[in-house]
């Protein structure tokens, strides 16, 4: 308890409710840990966008300059002047350097010359996730996800220490501290190891049911909007903000044979982030690893949507999904409306084969659902099976109770009374029970209902 209690005292917690942030971006672009083929002014709007999608925050200005990632100070000594005398002279409460993750010294030794706080992409993003989170899940995933930012912060020397002779006889402390630090982090790590084994254990469940189709992408892609069509709810409503999808939601969709699934919108995804701040979101994305189809959602109108799609590739490699998943991706290209109103947009055309969508104009959602539907019935082995039957019959029971997709259902040419030509969609567990109940007795349904399975 003490150990926790001391823990807590040294938390450095995550910036105020409020802030007006000054940004600061690197015109160089082959930094470590940084993106090295997106223009810094396209980096530069969407540190913008991020800052601006956190309740009470805003930008106050922004920045440009050449740094050196790898000093203590960031940047090079006359950049660090000519900064240092912008940022004093600004009204921003806090300067956001737009690169994946500073070092505790560096973000130590910044703050403390300025006298405000210097954030990275890292915290920015964790605020911004910390913002919308209401479910137990995602608390503990924050808290998980900031544990890096308080070893690195903990584990700094002060020169003011290192000056007063105080270092040594403060490292006993600042160890205990950062062994509380582990032993939180360990006790986050079996809190979401079991509701990830129980989310586990339900997506089984329901995949026994229905097919799931993960809805992935780059934030703000347009991945609500896309699930909200497919799915008819109009309860569903988008924001154009990023994670405005923070938690994963199911959503009940019917193909155009007939056959259900459920649509999976899961949260989106950004560039630049550290796999320490995606490992703990494994279990918000443990649907994504579960889900038996992805659809992978791109904004083709973005002139970066090459860049993106790299970063959702490389997000999904992290998460660790199995290869046939992968290799079985659907893509679509949405907000193709944007690309085709406009005759000077920068953004690179889609390759010649692939799906264009419009969540605004509806343009190829029957095609992508025809599409979604193939891909369903052919990796998961469902059979078509055509036979007759009653609607008083046992068997029609049955079918009714097993939930068995029926494509079509017409009064039979033959046989009189009122059977029913029926052409139906198995799954290979439905099939098995079929025949396991039905063939095996005789033929006894069978010959009652005059029914020929194909």
């Amino acid at each position: 308890a003490q150990s926790c209690r001391r823990c807590q005292r040294l938390r450095p917690q995550l910036p105020r409710r409020w802030h007006s942030v000054l940004i600061v971006q690197p015109l160089r672009r082959k930094l470590r840990g940084h993106r090295d083929s997106v223009p810094p002014e396209r980096q530069l709007a969407e540190a913008r966008a991020l800052v601006n999608s956190i309740d009470g925050w805003s930008v106050s200005g922004c920045l440009s300059v050449n740094m050196k990632q790898r000093t203590q100070w960031v940047f090079t000594s006359g950049v660090y002047s000519q900064l240092a005398s912008q940022v004093r002279r600004s009204e921003a409460t806090a300067v956001f350097v737009n690169v994946a993750m500073l070092s505790g010294m560096q973000s130590y030794n910044l703050s403390a010359e300025w006298r405000r706080p210097v954030l990275d992409r890292y915290s920015v993003v964790l605020q911004a996730f910390n913002d919308r989170a209401t479910s137990r899940e995602s608390k503990l995933q924050i808290q998980l996800a900031e544990i890096p930012l308080r070893l690195a912060r903990t584990a700094v020397v002060s020169p003011e220490s290192v000056a007063a002779g105080r270092a040594a006889s403060e490292a006993t402390g600042r160890q205990r501290a950062l062994d509380a630090l582990e032993a939180e982090a360990e006790r986050l790590r079996a809190a979401l190891a079991d509701i990830e084994a129980r989310k586990t254990a339900k997506g089984e469940a329901r995949r026994r049911q229905v097919p799931t189709v993960a809805v992935v992408g780059y934030t703000n892609a347009g991945k609500t909007s896309l699930v909200s069509l497919l799915a008819r709810k109009s309860s569903l409503l988008p924001e154009d903000r990023l994670f405005a999808t923070l938690h994963s939601s199911h959503h009940r969709c019917r193909l155009p044979c007939g056959l259900p699934c459920l649509l999976v919108d899961t949260i989106g995804f950004l560039s630049d982030l550290p796999t320490s701040l995606v490992a703990p979101f494994r279990c918000t994305l443990r649907d994504s690893l579960d889900a038996d189809q992805l659809l992978h959602v791109v904004d083709c109108s973005d002139p970066d949507w090459p860049e993106r799609c790299r970063t959702v590739s490389d997000t999904l490699d992290k998460l660790g999904l199995s290869e046939k998943l992968r290799n079985g991706m659907l893509t679509v290209y949405n907000k193709c409306d944007l690309l085709l109103d406009s005759t000077d947009s920068e953004s690179p055309a889609p390759p010649e084969d692939s799906l264009l969508v419009s969540c605004e104009t509806g343009l190829n959602l029957v095609e992508l659902q025809r599409r979604l539907q193939s891909r369903l019935i052919s990796g998961l082995g469902y059979q078509r099976v055509r036979l007759r039957c009653s609607p008083a019959s046992r068997l029609y029971t049955w079918l009714e109770q097993q939930g068995v997709t029926v494509e079509s259902a017409v009064p039979a040419s033959q046989g009189g009374g009122d059977q029913l030509a029926m052409r139906l969609l198995m799954s290979p567990q439905q099939l098995a029970k079929f025949r396991a109940r039905f063939r095996p007795a005789g033929q006894a349904e069978a010959s009652e209902s005059e029914n020929s399975a194909t």
